[in-house]
């Protein structure tokens, strides 16, 4: 496995070579690469925390959620930041359950950040709330679909198809669910859609 440390002693033993502290252009040489290993750290120091939060996650603190109203939160959060629509069928009639809040939102910011990661430029993403046999989310994107293998190892931690990230979203969002005594499963179509599904009891 690469240390993830390596680039940054690289950068420092190199700079350590060529700075000249009566050179301007070795000042800005510093400069950049002391954010270049800040930049570094707070990516290290994010992977870390998600690792610890994914090794230790706690039981959900229960209340009484209005998830109609949760949702539409988190929608328009994303609506009024990203290139995006998003369309929320929200039923007219609350929609409750005892969950932990923060995990709620933890799992719809994922789901809904991973389905406009997926959209192309001015997509559309669908988000349906209901209640039959259960509390069912679905949150169904229009982008380039995934293959039988990628769906085989989507919910497999530290699994990504990403440049960037550490593989543990969606691994998070299946364990904050089941911790709810939910399910969450996915179908896609190549080069047609991905539809995310979470069912919670009622």
């Amino acid at each position: 496995i690469k240390n993830p440390l390596t680039p940054m002693k690289l950068s420092l033993q190199h700079f350590q070579r060529i700075y000249d502290p009566e050179n301007p252009v070795s000042r800005e040489k510093l400069n950049q690469t002391i954010a270049s290993l800040v930049e570094q750290i707070d990516g290290l120091t994010r992977i870390a925390n998600e690792f610890s939060n994914f090794a230790k996650m706690p039981n959900p603190n229960e209340e009484k959620i209005n998830l109609g109203a949760l949702i539409q939160g988190v929608v328009d959060i994303f609506s009024k930041s990203e290139m995006i629509h998003i369309f929320f069928d929200r039923p007219k009639n609350d929609i409750t359950m005892l969950a932990d809040k923060d995990m709620l939102l933890r799992i719809f910011n994922n789901l809904i950040k991973n389905a406009i990661q997926a959209s192309k430029a001015d997509g559309r993403i669908e988000i349906e709330l209901g209640a039959s046999n259960g509390i069912v989310i679905q949150v169904r994107d229009f982008g380039s679909g995934m293959s039988q293998d990628t769906l085989n190892r989507l919910f497999v931690p530290y699994f990504t198809t990403k440049s960037t990230g550490t593989g543990l979203g969606l691994a998070m969002v299946k364990q904050m669910v089941e911790l709810h005594k939910g399910e969450i499963s996915v179908e896609s179509t190549l080069g047609v859609s991905t539809t995310f599904k979470i069912v919670f009891p009622q």
